[in-house]
């Protein structure tokens, strides 16, 4: 929606049937603090999964209603909370022992996890919680270096029965890790280098376009 939407328009779509017109209004810089509240709660027990989660990820949401959230039923919504970089650090600690994958991956991407969930999400997570923790800005660059190189030796042919649940296919896992590595603004210089040289023209071209 247009920000510069008028506050009458902006009233009228704020009571649309459809919910995911109303959580566009929620969004919109035009709208007022007291109106975003009211649409981000009534937004919230929506029986949508998509709108919840966007509820949860949105940074002016409420903190009751973000502690409603983290313990949705659906984990792709409690994720949305650990995503959450304005959600309080309690809450982000009260999710660190959620084993959902989706709660572990965007834990660990969250810029706001505390040090040390970080530090233990980024030793003992999933491949695929790792490679979440790679496009993570607080990660130091050794560390970093070594995902990198985790997941650019990943071989299409190994035989990876530990991982068998997270990855569905190896080579697609490997693309889209060092992607997300390539393209973030946060990655250093020398691990740029170092994926400009990779086997994959896509992790190649996320690196000329950061």
């Amino acid at each position: 929606m247009h920000p510069a939407s008028s506050r009458t328009l902006l009233d009228a779509l704020a009571v649309d049937p459809n919910a995911r017109v109303r959580l566009s209004v929620a969004t919109n810089p035009g709208t007022t603090d007291r109106m975003r509240e009211s649409l981000l709660r009534a937004l919230s027990v929506e029986t949508n999964d998509e709108v919840r989660r966007t509820v949860a990820q949105n940074a002016s949401c409420p903190e009751d209603v973000l502690a409603l959230l983290a313990s949705d039923a659906v984990a792709w919504v409690r994720g949305g909370v650990a995503g959450n970089p304005a959600a309080p650090i309690a809450l982000l600690r009260s999710l660190a022992s959620d084993d959902g994958h989706w709660v572990q991956e965007y834990l660990a991407g969250n810029p706001s996890t505390p040090s040390d969930l970080f530090d233990a999400l980024v030793r003992g997570g999933s491949p695929g919680v790792r490679a979440a923790a790679a496009g993570n800005p607080r990660i130091d660059p050794d560390t970093l270096l070594l995902l990198v190189e985790e997941f650019a030796a990943i071989d299409y042919d190994d035989d990876l029965d530990d991982w068998s649940e997270e990855i569905e296919d190896n080579l697609q896992f490997r693309e889209n890790c060092l992607r997300h590595v390539a393209s973030s603004p946060f990655t250093p210089e020398h691990v740029l280098r170092m994926l400009a040289n990779d086997e994959n023209i896509m992790v190649v071209a996320d690196v000329a376009g950061n």
